[in-house]
Parts: structure tokens; C-alpha cells; sequence
């Protein structure tokens, strides 16, 4: 009896070495939502040392091999579970169990190890260039950097990450644009007045966007601004919205179990109508994912036209623009590369307003090329 359990633990112990190789992801040009990369490739042809070879080798298995994410994310719950760490390749604890991205650049940002007072001055020059060629076209422009879940939220910041000065990279930007002749909103006044009522960031999940409450208190904010000299733009309320709580089971690209309720705002009606595939048919110029949304509203076309080059934290968020204007067109930023795609939009579009807005976590990934 004892040879045959002996046996049978063997069997066991190779099936579960078989298991994962046999589940290995051969494919090129393989994605993965986990690590926000592709996965690792090997160039046979390229002349390395066998040392680098062998690290390569190493490394495609590691992040290749079968039932690696799921592993990985029983990991992780049992150190949630047993000794309420968080031990993930993106998010962290903070106080009160606050999620917070556990990143090297997002780190440094908030210590204030990333500052450049010659990039500061350089972006602000791009956004003059962008100003500039708004004005050209007829239009306003308005800059809104957007904070950090760290930066609302600081109190609930992990503890142990000692700030290097009082000054941060944000503060050189804002200096910088001071300089210029663009005009320019830090929001976080208007986040930190709204979370006085109501959470404008989640406690755990999508650490890296503000929640929708978070969304409409900048659009509601942000139009108020735009009402200073378009006095004609109807004011944002709440009554025009169905606000619901939905159910988020897992961090975002993961299996880390949260069980969190967050804001959801349903627009109730419209008479703004979706022109998107118009603008598709329209652009002869780059265009990319997420796609841009342009929205119409025929039945006042009196209003302003808006366009808003955006990050992430406004994807899916027209909703909060439509019937306050009579067009309404959001680009994600990654289909304007640099001031001649951006020109582009504005011959196409003809709009009134301009708003380019982007968070403070990003500034580092950004950048126009003048030859673009």
C-alpha cells in the first residue's frame, strides 16, 4: 500500500510540473492585462553571450508559463487574507486599506525624486504651442492637470515614504506655466471642496482614475469656468443623471477579491446625437485606440462646440458634456502625437474650446515631437 501512495504522490508531483509547460503561451506578440506589457519574446538570431541567453530563456518562461496568473493571484490572496499584505505587481495598501498604485515613477512623484525644472519648462512650452494654434483657429484653450488619487487622498498614503522638500514636479510645472500665456487649472481645489461630501476616488478599486463622482465634479466645476465668458452653456447638475452603485468584485486586470461599491452615472436623456463614425470617416489622420467620441446636438446649435484631448481619466465620459453644447468631441491624447495631428482635428472640427487635460502621474510618459 505504501509503494502504490508513493507512486501515486509521484505521478501527482510530475502531472503538476506537465501541467503548467504544457499550458505555456507559445504565441508572438502576446499581451498580458497583468503586467500592463508585452510578454517577453526571444530573438534567436541576435548574437548574446550564453549568460543573456539564459537570462531570456528564464525570463519568457517566467512570464509565459501556464497557469502563472492564476498562482500568482492565489498568492496574493492568501497574503491578503492572512496577514493583510498586498503583495501585487501594481497596487499597494495604504492607511484604512486605501489602494494605491506601487510604482516606481508614481513613488518618486510623490517624494519628489523626479524633479526637472528644464522638462517643466518644456511642457510648458508645448501647451503655448497648443494655446497658440487654438487661438489661431478661433478658439479658447484651457490646461487642466488633474491630481493624483495620492495627492486627494495623501492622508491614507502608505506610511514610510518620506517627501525629499516641499516642492514637487507638479509645483515646477505650475511655475512654469505661470510664465506663459496659457491658460491653466490645478483641479485639486475643486476635488478636495467635493470630497468633503462624497468620495471622489474609490478606497480600492481603479487606483489609478478618480470615480465618476470625482468625473462630475470636474465637468460641473469646469463649466462653470466656461460659463465665464459662454454665459450661454447651461450649468451641470446632478437631476440630469441616474446615480446607481455597481458592484466591483476584483482590482482592475486582476482576481484580488474587493467587493466594492462605486458610483455609477447614467446620463437619463439626451438630444445630443453620436456622430462618431462621421469623425472615423472624416479624419484622414491618425487615429487610434480608444477611439474619439463626437456627439451633436442639432437642436441648439447656438452653444459652443468643445474638444477635449484627454487621458484616461475622461475616457467614457462625454456623457457629462452632452446638451451643454452643440458638439461635443473627446480625442484621447495617443491620437494626437504632436501639433500637426492637433492642427488636424482643429480644421476638421472648427471648435470654440479647447481643453487639454492630463494627471499628474502621466506627465513623465508625454511628450510632442516638432517633426510630427
Amino acid at each position: 500500500m505504501r509503494k502504490i501512495l508513493d507512486i501515486l504522490f509521484c505521478l501527482l508531483f510530475v502531472v503538476l510540473l506537465v501541467i503548467p509547460l504544457a499550458l505555456t503561451n507559445f504565441k508572438k506578440n502576446q499581451a498580458s492585462e497583468r503586467d500592463n506589457a508585452y510578454l517577453p519574446e526571444i530573438d534567436w538570431e541576435e548574437n548574446v553571450s550564453v549568460r543573456e541567453r539564459i537570462e531570456q530563456v528564464e525570463e519568457y518562461y517566467n512570464k509565459r508559463v501556464g497557469l502563472r496568473n492564476e498562482a500568482l493571484d492565489a498568492y496574493v490572496l492568501l497574503n491578503d487574507k492572512l496577514f493583510s499584505l498586498m503583495d501585487h505587481p501594481t497596487f499597494m495598501y495604504g492607511k484604512n486599506h486605501y489602494v494605491f498604485f506601487d510604482l516606481d515613477y508614481y513613488i518618486a512623484d510623490y517624494q519628489h525624486l523626479n524633479l526637472n525644472e528644464e522638462w517643466a519648462e518644456e511642457y510648458a512650452g508645448w501647451m503655448q504651442r497648443f494655446s497658440d494654434l487654438a487661438h489661431t483657429h478661433g478658439a479658447a484653450f484651457y490646461y487642466t492637470l488633474i491630481p493624483d488619487k495620492k495627492t486627494v487622498y495623501e492622508e491614507y498614503f502608505p506610511s514610510g515614504y518620506n517627501k525629499l522638500g516641499s516642492v514637487s514636479r507638479t509645483d515646477q510645472l505650475l511655475n512654469a506655466l505661470s510664465k506663459t500665456d496659457v491658460t491653466y487649472v490645478y483641479v485639486l481645489d475643486w476635488l478636495l471642496e467635493a470630497k468633503k461630501t462624497e468620495p471622489v476616488a474609490n478606497q480600492k478599486y481603479d487606483a489609478g482614475h478618480w470615480n465618476q463622482n470625482g468625473a462630475f465634479a470636474y465637468a460641473q466645476k469646469l463649466i462653470e469656468l466656461l460659463r465665464e465668458t459662454h454665459p450661454e452653456i447651461p450649468r451641470l447638475e446632478k437631476a440630469e443623471f441616474d446615480i446607481s452603485m455597481q458592484l466591483q468584485k476584483y482590482l482592475p486586470n486582476s482576481e484580488f477579491p474587493i467587493n466594492e461599491l462605486v458610483p455609477v452615472y447614467t446620463r437619463i436623456t439626451t438630444k445630443s446625437v453620436n456622430e462618431s463614425k462621421w469623425l472615423r470617416e472624416n479624419a484622414s489622420f491618425r487615429i487610434e485606440k480608444p477611439e474619439p467620441v463626437h456627439y451633436v446636438n442639432e437642436e441648439h446649435p447656438e452653444l459652443p462646440k468643445l474638444l477635449i484631448l484627454h487621458d484616461s481619466y475622461l475616457n467614457g465620459e462625454a456623457k457629462l458634456f452632452l446638451d451643454h453644447f452643440s458638439e461635443v468631441t473627446l480625442i484621447h491624447r495617443d491620437n494626437v502625437k504632436g501639433p500637426h495631428d492637433y492642427e488636424a482635428y482643429l480644421e476638421l472640427l472648427r471648435p470654440d474650446i479647447v481643453i487639454f487635460e492630463n494627471p499628474e502621474r502621466s506627465l513623465q510618459r508625454f511628450a510632442f515631437t516638432e517633426e510630427d
